[in-house]
């Protein structure tokens, strides 16, 4: 599909000059978000390389729904892939069907040869996509773990609800170099379990820092890290998210030496990430003590598929290994 109208607004497939556009349309709908607006808009017209949609109204853009063709496989099996993110629509155009409409576009589109659509979604916009056919799985959980206990406790005033707030997060991002005996060890292990996974080669590597979100690596004897470092706005801690570990071996005592060398040189208050429960490195994490987030223990993550076999393979929770680092927040 390319343009639809209803009641003069257009929907139509986002172009190379809608900068400005997306712009204002990100500084409108999330003017207290913590990341570079035109840095967004210009990683959606150059880098995104999935399928994007606006809504336009009197020559403005009311709303977007943007995704991204991402490396991912079943197993050894490649699967044609998207992940969705950033959907928003102006609060004068709500109420309009814009959601719907963008995104019916994009499934016309996108299953005329397509695999499989993950996201995760805010509690609110969830059942919206239930209703074009998505379903919600429990499979990605957010655990975290608290390192200087009497220093957190001091911080938040004994409220663990606090450790909940908004983080502001450092945006300085360093280029990531990751071993290429360190990417096929962890691609095997993968493929082995027979997880639906990303298969981050150094294309997909060098593509993932394009988004400009503040991603960092740490090297430790055992392999590497690829995290993000910042505070929790209502308490000032300070805060790591893990998005992924690669590691020389994937057992307990590489992990714990990889996670205790981190540990030791960041000195975060507290350690955060979201991984699948057969993510090959989630026991790992539970054995050193990592427990779930008292405000949510699953994430809102949302498949939509389009055939039996999709279904029969995606919609199993014990068949995803993603973690933090295959979401577009991270």
């Amino acid at each position: 599909m390319n343009t639809h109208n209803s009641d003069s607004i257009t929907v139509r497939l986002i172009k190379d000059n809608d900068i400005d556009g997306l712009i204002a349309l990100y500084e409108e709908v999330w003017p207290d978000v913590d990341y570079d607006k035109k840095a967004k808009a210009n990683f959606v017209l150059k880098e995104s390389n999935g399928i994007n949609y606006c809504a336009e109204y009197n020559n403005k853009i009311v709303g977007s729904r943007t995704s991204f063709y991402i490396n991912a496989y079943i197993g050894s099996r490649k699967l044609r892939c998207i992940h969705i993110g950033d959907s928003c629509v102006t609060k004068e155009c709500r109420g309009k069907g814009l959601f719907q409409n963008m995104n019916k576009h994009l499934l016309a589109d996108f299953f005329i040869d397509g695999d499989l659509i993950y996201n995760i979604s805010v509690a609110k916009s969830r059942i919206s996509y239930e209703k074009l056919g998505w379903v919600y799985i429990k499979s990605l959980e957010s655990i975290f773990k608290i390192l200087n206990p009497i220093r957190t406790l001091l911080k938040i005033k004994f409220d663990i609800r606090k450790l909940s707030g908004s983080r502001i997060w450092d945006k300085k991002q360093t280029i990531i170099s990751i071993p290429q005996n360190l990417i096929d060890e962890r691609e095997r292990i993968f493929r082995e379990a027979n997880l639906i996974h990303i298969n981050y080669d150094l294309n997909t590597i060098a593509w993932r820092q394009k988004t400009y979100s503040g991603i960092k690596s740490f090297t430790t004897s055992s392999g590497l890290i690829i995290y993000k470092i910042g505070t929790i706005k209502n308490c000032g801690l300070t805060v790591v998210e893990i998005g992924e570990m690669f590691l020389s071996s994937y057992d307990k005592k590489c992990f714990k030496n990889a996670l205790s060398e981190f540990v030791k040189n960041i000195k975060p208050d507290v350690i955060q990430t979201n991984v699948c429960h057969n993510h090959p490195l989630y026991k790992y994490y539970r054995r050193c003590n990592f427990i779930n987030n008292p405000k949510h223990k699953y994430l809102h993550h949302g498949v939509r598929v389009n055939s039996d076999e999709m279904r029969e393979l995606c919609l199993n929770p014990a068949n995803w290994g993603i973690s933090a680092l295959d979401i577009d927040t991270f």
